[in-house]
């Protein structure tokens, strides 16, 4: 391709439109080619995504599950090469799809719980200043999303004076809490 421009850029008598007419030409001859590369980097930067995500959502072992999953994306590229075009997009299509649609909904997931679990830490804090102490419990509290409920576990810690807000993302083994004493924290699996 570099060839072609140059060639057409490097005319005494020709123009920049040249050079433009040869990477057109170029373009027409490799299209099938220029379009599964932008559908395999597409779909593998959404793939390293999910995967960086699902850290978070599933865990470090199940992380580790999907990026032996994404070394798959070889078989379309070798039936690229191979000259199986429809195939090697069917191919790279179900490897995504093995990935991507879990990853986006658990991530939903997590956006969902991580909101309820600020708006109970905001909610027991308003309590004690009202109050002067934490809840007991958390029967005054409204959830933002209802579903969030059943993954949410408030613990008062009267005797210490504090408490704890744990929760999980749902179906998902990680532990999320938080605790004034140390903070929003993470276990993964």
């Amino acid at each position: 391709m570099l060839n072609a421009v140059r060639a057409g850029l490097s005319k005494r008598d020709g123009t920049v439109g040249q050079g433009f007419a040869a990477i057109g030409e170029w373009l027409r001859g490799h299209i099938r080619g220029v379009m599964f590369g932008a559908l395999m980097v597409i779909l593998i930067s959404i793939e390293i995504l999910c995967v960086l995500l699902s850290y978070y959502t599933a865990g470090d072992v199940f992380q580790e599950i999907l990026v032996l999953a994404m070394l798959l994306n070889i078989l379309p590229i070798v039936l690229y090469v191979r000259r199986s075009m429809v195939l090697a997009v069917v191919v790279a299509m179900i490897i995504g799809a093995m990935i991507v649609p879990l990853q986006i909904v658990d991530g939903i997931g997590l956006m969902h719980v991580r909101e309820e679990a600020a708006g109970v830490v905001a909610y027991v804090y308003q309590i004690r200043v009202q109050t002067g102490s934490f809840p007991r419990t958390l029967a005054g509290y409204r959830f933002i999303h209802p579903g969030s409920a059943s993954v949410m576990h408030y613990t008062f810690e009267g005797d210490r004076g504090s408490f704890t807000v744990a929760y999980r993302v749902p179906g998902n083994p990680s532990d999320y809490w938080y605790r004034p004493e140390d903070g929003w924290q993470y276990y993964s699996d």
